[in-house]
This record gives C-alpha cells, structure tokens and sequence, in this order.
C-alpha cells in the first residue's frame, strides 16, 4: 500500500491470520514505489506510483520489523541512482535478500537518461552486498530483465548464467533467481527450476512468482490458474528443493491492489495445496 503504517498493519495481519490457520508465511516480497528509484533528495518534486516510499533508514525498519517474516526487498533497489543508498538503508534494517537486478537491463526512471550514475550506484551497492558478514542475497527477477523477450528458455537459463557471473564472479555476491510471471506451462515451470538448481547450486532461491499473464477472467476463473501454477511450484520443491518460496498472487491483482483479506486467501489457498500436492507426485515422469 502507499500508506507504510498500513503496509506494516498489514504485513503482521497476514503472518499472524495464516498462523492461526497452521499455514506459515516464510518470506514477504515488497515491491516499493518506482520512484524510490531516484535519490531521496529527488522524490520530493517527481511522480509517485502506486507503492510504499520508504523516507529513510527508520522506515527500512519499521516495514523490516512489522512481521516475524524475512522482508525481501525487490523491486526498485538495485539498477537505479538510488542503488546504493536503498541497499545501505536495506542492510542496516536486516535485509537478506535485496533486488531486483533484472530491472538495471530493461527500466527506467521518467526523466532520467543517466545510466553511468545508476550502474555506478548498482556495482557500489553491489560490492557493499559482498562485503557483509553474511551472506545477502543479489535477487533478480529474470521476467524483469531481458529474458522476457527471448523466445526459448535455454536463453532465458543463459542470462541468468551472466548476471550470476557478474554477481558472483566479479563482485564476489550471492547470486538468486526469481522467475514465473511469464510461465504459463506446468512442464516448463518445473524444468526451469531443476535446471536454475544447476547454475545457482548451494544458494537458496528467493520466490518462484505466480505466472500473472494467467490471470485473465474474474476471481473464480483466477483460482483455478492461481491452482495450475502453485501445483507445479509445489512438485518442483518436492523434487528438487531450492529454498524458492512460492508465491500466490492475489487473484485481484490484474484489476486493482489486493487488499488484505485476498493476499490471506490465496495463502491459505497454497496451504491447503500444498497438503493435497504428494497426491500428484506418482503420476510425474522427470524424464520428460
């Protein structure tokens, strides 16, 4: 939400709600306001988006320590002016996992031609990561980045080799992988994630994400695609787990910002399919 005391209500609602339902909420993916992107000295006289804006490293925080939840900082941190910034904000609240790497390749800010500062800002914050006492994760949305637009995922697999190279080789970081908002076939989703388990072997992922371009009718026809992916996500941990958590979107999210009771419905949606999915595991051939 744009309110941040909303957004923390929020945060400890949903862990609190869904423990009392026995379902565990392991990870919160916060996607911040795009124009957290620029400088904090810039905010004030560019446009706002729709998200949380977080002011300062009290209000890292405040978001960190609404919910007995890793908060998992993604979108509009790393790949942009104000990378380094957010990351030290970020780091000082507990932050373990810091993205989203995918944006740096394919967004920008309106108004804001110089990528020199935003990859200056991005490999600082970058060997900041690094150099901390323990291990922070560089997360990167591969559907962000170019590996939407290739036609195969072999080549999708292939851009996540570079950025990992990038992160790993030359700066010495934890690099994970994010993908699913584009993959729409149980098959694909399943194969994707063994052969990720190959390139990024010993660090745990962050989120597998729910394959949104499903979403395409109202809340009941939403349940039903919101059901084909988390089945396949569900399976793919079973057989080959990676420590990706796995998301369920809100069945609202194409139409409008999900309110609370939505995001608890599609967690103890993924609760109690997740005790129903051993039922398939028989059936799967991994050969194919």
């Amino acid at each position: 939400f744009r309110d941040l005391g909303r957004t923390c209500d929020a945060a400890a609602q949903i862990v609190e709600t869904c423990a009392g339902e026995g379902v565990t909420v392991d990870r919160i993916g916060m996607c911040l306001d795009w124009s957290m992107g620029y400088p904090r000295d810039r905010r004030a006289d560019g446009l706002r988006g729709t998200g949380v804006l977080l002011d300062g490293p009290e209000d890292f925080a405040r978001l960190t320590a609404s919910a007995p939840a890793a908060m998992h900082f993604g979108d509009f941190m790393l790949g942009f002016p104000a990378a380094l910034e957010n990351t030290c904000w970020a780091l000082a609240a507990g932050a373990t996992a810091i993205g989203n790497l995918g944006q740096y390749f394919t967004f920008r800010l309106p108004g804001d031609a110089d990528d020199l500062a935003a990859t200056r800002a991005t490999v600082e914050a970058l060997g900041l990561i690094a150099a901390q006492p323990v291990p922070v994760l560089v997360h990167s949305n591969l559907d962000d980045g170019f590996a939407a637009v290739f036609e195969d995922l072999t080549t999708a697999l292939g851009f996540a080799m570079i950025e990992k190279h990038i992160v790993s080789d030359l700066v010495g970081a934890a690099f994970t992988v994010c993908y699913g908002h584009h993959f729409t076939d149980p098959l694909t989703r399943i194969a994707f994630l063994q052969a990720l388990n190959q390139v990024c072997e010993g660090v745990p992922g962050s989120q597998v994400y729910g394959a949104t371009v499903l979403y395409q009718g109202g809340a009941a026809a939403n349940f039903a695609s919101m059901s084909s992916y988390l089945l396949a996500d569900i399976l793919a941990q079973r057989l080959a787990p990676s420590g990706h958590a796995v998301n369920p979107v809100p069945v609202t999210e194409n139409s409008r910002i999900p309110d609370v009771a939505e995001v608890i419905d599609a967690q103890l949606h993924l609760g109690r399919l997740s005790e129903l999915a051993d039922g398939y595991l028989p059936l799967l051939d991994r050969q194919a």
